[in-house]
């Protein structure tokens, strides 16, 4: 299968995202770092942006406790043309997940037959783990994925015996 050409937009003074390809040269995964903390509601200056609560280009870090769940805005907008590309936001693995963070859900997921969503995408984290860390604008903690995907028709069976 012949790789997608696929945009996407980082916002200014954000850390460049890590392609990790394949061996034909195709992204598998994109590690992505954050803009900001995030709440619901766009920007004002710019609605493809969320509503910034803490701006890494303004404060360097910020304490994450244990139980705390925040969302990050990855400054980060991937187009995605084709109907069958769909977008993952994953939890990185490697040192931050044995220290307890997770990502909880993410979004938007791009899918649909022409559907351009240019909207910054977010990851929901939490600290699952004992201590608390310093949240930065250097702290890779997601991966994002691309997935083909399909619309199946789906029919209404009995329950087998």
């Amino acid at each position: 299968m012949e790789p997608q050409k696929t945009k996407y937009f980082l916002y200014p003074g954000v850390k460049p995202p890590v392609f990790n390809k394949d061996e034909q040269g195709a992204v598998i995964s994109i590690d992505a770092y954050p803009r900001a903390v995030v709440v619901d509601g766009c920007d004002e200056q710019d609605p493809r942006l969320r509503k910034t609560v803490h701006d890494f280009s303004k404060i360097k870090s910020i304490p994450f406790y244990p139980g705390d769940k925040v969302v990050l805005g990855l400054g980060l907008i991937i187009e995605t043309p084709q109907e069958w590309i769909a977008t993952f936001v994953c939890g990185r693995v490697g040192s931050l997940i044995k220290e307890g963070i997770e990502v909880a859900s993410s979004g938007p997921i791009y899918k649909g037959k022409g559907i351009q969503t240019r909207q910054e995408i977010f990851a929901v984290i939490r600290n699952t783990g004992k201590s608390k860390i310093d949240l930065t604008s250097d702290l890779c903690c997601v991966q994002l994925y691309f997935q083909q995907i399909f619309s199946p028709f789906v029919e209404p069976q009995e329950w087998p015996k």
